[in-house]
């Protein structure tokens, strides 16, 4: 991390690392702003193992020894979820005749023999676009609909069954999900509904702290919480 020495961090792509020589290089652009001069790079290494005791003074016992002598003023201690293996997906897909104002997870109404062939034309999603989210899709005419999120409300864009409907997650540039145009079979009329749910690559956590009752020692504290895990790479 690269920060200025009030703490405020620089922004990650505003420099590269290279971790081999540990040089830090700001890119050709960068400029201080708001930044306070000197810059100071914080590094880290680390031991990873398993707590066997947790005191409420701060003392923590692991099953196994550290291997190095970490100075308590400059140590960081971070408390691991082991998450296993995680997949954005789609899940509950299926077709009634109009919007009934109600998020449910069944149909709602009499049945349509308009559908969507899921089995032959999946819905795509990957884990940097789809978010948490219940979604309709309704037709507002034979040849256009409209898609609403539960939370994300409706989309700007709309979408035709004659092209690949993609819309863009904001935040990461990519599809929060792609439906086929293959998909879309016959019969679709006005206010038919396609309703399915997105299941983001995530995994909810409660984050509690846990304070002694006493004067403070220091007028601010903070935490950080990271995302790490491992990958397989097709190559």
């Amino acid at each position: 991390e690269l920060e200025d020495t009030n703490g405020t961090k620089v922004p990650f792509d505003l420099y590269t690392v290279d971790y081999d020589y540990g040089r830090v290089t700001l890119g050709g652009d960068f400029t201080m702003g708001n930044l306070v001069a000197p810059l100071t790079v914080k590094y880290r290494y680390q031991d990873m193992g398993l707590i066997r005791d947790v005191q409420i003074n701060g003392q923590l016992t692991f099953t196994k020894p550290l291997t190095h002598n970490y100075d308590a003023v400059d140590t960081i201690v971070g408390s691991a979820l082991v998450v296993g293996d995680i997949q954005a997906r789609y899940t509950r897909k299926f077709v009634q005749g109009s919007w009934s104002g109600t998020w449910n997870d069944e149909p709602v109404g009499a049945t349509i023999s308009a559908n969507y062939n899921d089995a032959l034309y999946p819905l795509l999603v990957t884990n940097k676009g789809a978010i948490q989210e219940r979604w309709y899709i309704q037709f507002v005419s034979p040849t256009e609909f409209k898609c609403v999120g539960e939370y994300t409300g409706e989309l700007s864009l709309r979408g035709s069954p004659s092209v690949d409907y993609a819309p863009l997650n904001p935040v990461t540039g990519v599809p929060y999900f792609t439906i086929k145009k293959e998909g879309w079979g016959s019969g679709w009329a006005n206010s038919n509904v396609l309703r399915f749910n997105t299941i983001a690559a995530n995994f909810p956590v409660w984050v509690i702290r846990t304070v002694r009752q006493s004067e403070p020692a220091v007028l601010s504290d903070q935490f950080q919480i990271m995302l790490r895990g491992d990958f397989d790479r097709v190559v």
